[in-house]
């Protein structure tokens, strides 16, 4: 029976497991170079989007064509800035 008490116990599988997870992992190489390659990548993604010159230079010519197509969309505009120009209008007077 002591026999039985002192010898060695097998390691479970769950065991056997906990060990190969506490050791060290393998050290990889990084390249130092495709690091700085990343995070420029990420912050010109994390940047605003100013959106592309010539993008913008199209919409303009497309809303150009757009107004002389429905000359009433020009004067929808025009109403609309003179509505939001009343409110800083002031008025003038002469004295006499």
């Amino acid at each position: 029976m002591d026999r039985e008490l002192n010898k060695p116990v097998a390691k479970t599988n769950l065991e056997k497991r906990n060990l190969r997870e506490d050791k060290p992992f393998r050290k990889t190489s990084v390249n130092t170079a495709e690091v700085e390659r990343l995070e420029q990548m990420m912050n010109v993604m994390n940047q605003p989007d100013e959106g592309d010159s010539e993008i913008q230079q199209l919409n303009g010519m497309l809303d150009k064509i757009l107004d002389v197509q429905h000359p009433e969309r020009v004067q929808q505009k025009l109403e609309q800035v003179s509505n939001a120009n009343r409110k800083r209008m002031l008025s003038v007077s002469s004295h006499r």
